[in-house]
């Protein structure tokens, strides 16, 4: 990994806020899969993108998306996305957070998001007028790696 790509997640974890949302602490994964829908009724259901094992479901109240957009154009913005950009969406699919995340901190940023919705159609978008838009591809780990491979075969 690059020194600068090393100094963008040095600068992220030191501006990591405490882990709490006010007065209530964020629930640990434990609480998160074993919560209910009786626990928790303004909340709606979405998963990580089980990158570092199996998707974990993960309620989120409306009062924490705005907070959620937010903290994913800061990710986006040190990463280096601005207004721009053309970004690709190669995250989970719905119903994943990464995708949402990646689709929707883009556009908090102003940037313009390429047609495709995840990893499962972004070859969709290869070879097109489109892609020769693209500036930033955000992607999972899995997806990059199989659009490495795609594009050593073509």
């Amino acid at each position: 990994m690059s020194s600068e790509r090393l100094d963008t997640v040095d600068e992220i974890l030191s501006n990591q806020l405490e882990n709490n949302l006010g007065d209530e602490d964020i629930l640990r994964k434990e609480d998160i899969v074993d919560s209910t829908e009786e626990e928790y009724p303004n909340a709606m259901a979405v998963y990580t993108g089980g990158t570092s094992g199996s998707p974990i479901k993960v309620p989120y109240h409306e009062d924490v998306l705005s907070t959620q957009l937010d903290n994913d154009a800061d990710v986006l913005s040190l990463s280096g996305v601005n207004e721009d950009d053309y970004v690709m969406n190669a995250a989970a699919p719905k119903p994943h957070i990464s995708g949402w995340d990646i689709r929707n901190g883009s556009y908090r940023l102003g940037a313009d998001v390429a047609s495709n919705e995840s990893y499962e159609d972004w070859y969709e978008l290869a070879g097109t007028d489109e892609a020769e838009d693209v500036t930033v591809i955000a992607s999972v780990p899995a997806a990059a790696d199989q659009m490495i491979e795609w594009r050593k075969g073509s």
